[in-house]
């Protein structure tokens, strides 16, 4: 996150807040002598969107991986219905 003071956001506001909306990243902004902190974000419509912006969630990459597949033993199969069968 890029940190600026007072003056810089005063000085460049427009410059900073184009800046925040092409990249999304934030900008901090800090205050004079040990003030309080503000961040400059793009706001999140969505909860997802919050998500992303803290860093509680991140998009991910490429496709999902397929679930891998279980050969079974055809007897081990039917012998477990049979059990079943048998407790009913």
């Amino acid at each position: 996150m890029k940190t600026i003071n007072r003056r810089q956001l005063s000085q460049h506001s427009g410059k900073i807040l184009d800046e925040v909306a092409a990249t999304g990243e934030p900008v901090e902004v800090v205050s004079k002598s040990g003030g309080p902190t503000f961040v400059i974000t793009v706001k999140a419509d969505t909860q997802y969107d919050q998500w992303m912006q803290q860093g509680l969630v991140r998009r991910g990459g490429g496709q999902p991986h397929a679930a891998p597949t279980v050969q079974l033993d055809r007897d081990i199969v039917e012998s477990v219905l049979a059990d079943v069968a048998e407790d009913h």
